[in-house]
């Protein structure tokens, strides 16, 4: 008898570690202004899963749409409208999601609100709403140094520039340590400015087992040991999956900068000793912290012989007209308004952003997907 109720305890955990989790998404769509143009009733939404192989279709009826379904973990998802897309981190609980059109100059966007009890969801949401403020504050500090003709007043917006650094930094390892039980922190972490193995590889490792046993914390940990790998090598550190572009010629960019003026990018812009090609998109956070981060190294980069290029992946021209001067970068932005589909996106196999490519000034490719040190590797060659 103790044998079989060993048998059965046994079996119990083994079936709980692989629970399933039940999700149920309810989603709205109001129009209170008559903006029309946005999402009618009969239009097919789609829930696509991130990291999976997976996408759900639901038709919207009555203004509303739902989806229901399993997962056997944690995972985020995007919910997919004409127009526009919701992000959200799924786990076994019920989200109410209201989205509502709003005009803006001569277009709408879908303002949305996302309404649940998910811990899951609710510590990465909270934590972006800070992050957000404070990126801002950085933009606005950046400008202020730009403006500043009072050395006095530039030193001290400089010495809050650095603090501001420092705690956005510090934020990242800081909800990690409050929510180490939460699979949040592991989609999120790698995304800290100042990410390295020595920086998270102890905060990794304060993570709660089943946190970093889920495909989000084993996607963190491959992080974890890529930048570890790259910070050991002696040679310029080269993504693998970027090894094979390394020689090749840069093919010609067609595209337009944010005045609509058609530009074609080829080898008489590569006149610099080097040039990086930053991929981003006006959605994409850490794209808009790599503008922020690089516009303030910009100066020094160009001593060094660097010049920069922004080719936005958006399809949405006012979305990325409206990031372009949010961000201010000082360099030319191009784009050709076809996101993934993009020739160039295509040619390199750009397949997640932010993403970038060093061409010399032979128009060769030189390194790809290179950041910090291993920039700094390049230029100091």
């Amino acid at each position: 008898m103790r044998h079989l109720i060993l048998l059965l305890l046994l079996g119990f955990c083994c079936c709980s570690s692989y629970a399933q989790l039940t999700y149920h998404v309810d989603v709205s769509f109001s129009d209170p202004y008559n903006t029309k143009g946005g999402v009618v009733d009969g239009e097919v939404i789609k829930l696509e899963f991130s990291f999976h192989d997976r996408v759900q279709q639901s038709v919207v009826k009555d203004g509303k749409a739902t989806f229901t379904g399993t997962l056997a973990e944690p995972t985020v998802a995007m919910l997919n409208y004409k127009s526009g897309g919701v992000k959200i981190l799924l786990d076994g609980n019920k989200y109410t999601l209201n989205l509502t059109a709003v005009k803006e100059a001569n277009y709408f966007i879908y303002k949305d609100s996302v309404i649940t009890t998910s811990p899951f969801h609710n510590v990465w949401r909270e934590f972006y709403k800070n992050n957000r403020a404070q990126t801002r504050r950085k933009l606005e500090l950046l400008d202020e140094i730009d403006l500043s003709q009072d050395k006095q007043q530039m030193t001290s917006l400089q010495r809050e520039l650095v603090l501001l650094d420092l705690e956005i930094a510090e934020s990242y390892k800081t909800v990690a340590l409050e929510n180490s039980d939460n699979y949040a922190v592991a989609y999120f972490m790698g995304d800290a400015p100042d990410f390295s193995y020595k920086n998270y590889m102890p905060v990794y490792s304060a993570l709660k087992e089943d946190v970093k046993r889920s495909q989000l914390g084993q996607r963190l940990l491959s992080k974890l040991t890529a930048v570890r790998n790259l910070s050991e090598a002696d040679a310029v550190p080269v993504n693998p999956i970027s090894k094979k572009y390394i020689g090749q010629k840069m093919p010609e960019i067609v595209g337009v900068d944010e005045t609509g003026k058609r530009v074609r990018l080829g080898l008489e812009n590569y006149k610099s000793k080097y040039t990086l090609i930053e991929f981003w998109a006006s959605w994409c956070g850490p794209c808009r912290k790599v503008n922020i981060d690089m516009r303030a190294s910009y100066p020094e980069y160009k001593k060094k012989g660097l010049e920069v290029i922004g080719f936005s992946l958006d399809t949405d021209a006012t979305k990325w007209k409206k990031a372009v001067a949010q961000d201010n970068t000082g360099w030319l932005q191009v784009s050709d308004l076809q996101a993934s589909h993009s020739p160039v996106a295509r040619f390199l196999n750009i397949v997640s952003l932010p993403s970038n490519v060093i061409i010399d000034a032979s128009g060769t490719i030189v390194g790809m997907d290179v950041y910090g040190e291993a920039l700094d590797k390049i230029l100091n060659k």
